[in-house]
């Protein structure tokens, strides 16, 4: 009696193994995005835009906008319809999009440390201001960010 229900254990648990490896070798690979789960692409080896970028695995930089960086070191411009924080005037710059600087401004970059203040300037405008330089515009929304960090981030 005792032989049988150990042999009997013994092929439940190898079912349930086997059960297991399948389910897990046929599974659907996946990818997380903002939007949700979506399925893995086939890789592109020569990305031409964006979306191929992101799709073949390219490496993306969190700015604003995004930038896409592909195996042979392409760079692709996430595209934004409607672009509400900066002038033509100006365009933001620096490792997390903390700077606003003249359009004409070539290689403008900043020391990339990181603060979450950084994350607030995309509730601001980038715009010339009333001195002719580009600067930030505060809206009520970057405010209220800036307002609700820790102090020790707000500087």
């Amino acid at each position: 009696m005792r032989k049988t229900w150990l042999w009997g254990s013994v092929i439940i648990a190898a079912v349930l193994l086997v059960m297991f490896g399948v389910f897990w070798t046929s599974r659907s690979r996946t990818v997380q995005n903002q939007a949700g789960v979506v399925p893995t692409y086939e890789p592109i080896d020569n990305p031409q835009n964006y979306d191929e970028c992101v799709r073949s695995g390219g490496k993306i930089r969190e700015i604003y906008p995004p930038i896409c960086i592909d195996k042979n070191d392409n760079r692709f411009v996430q595209p934004v319809e409607d672009p509400p924080h900066y002038s033509t005037d100006c365009k933001i710059a620096g490792c997390s999009g903390e700077l606003c600087v003249d359009v004409n401004s070539k290689d403008v970059n900043s020391i990339c440390l990181y603060n979450p203040k950084y994350d607030c300037y995309t509730k601001a405008i980038c715009e010339k201001q009333t001195s002719g330089e580009c600067g930030w515009t505060e809206t009520e929304e970057f405010r209220g960010c800036v307002g609700g960090l820790n102090n020790n981030y707000a500087d």
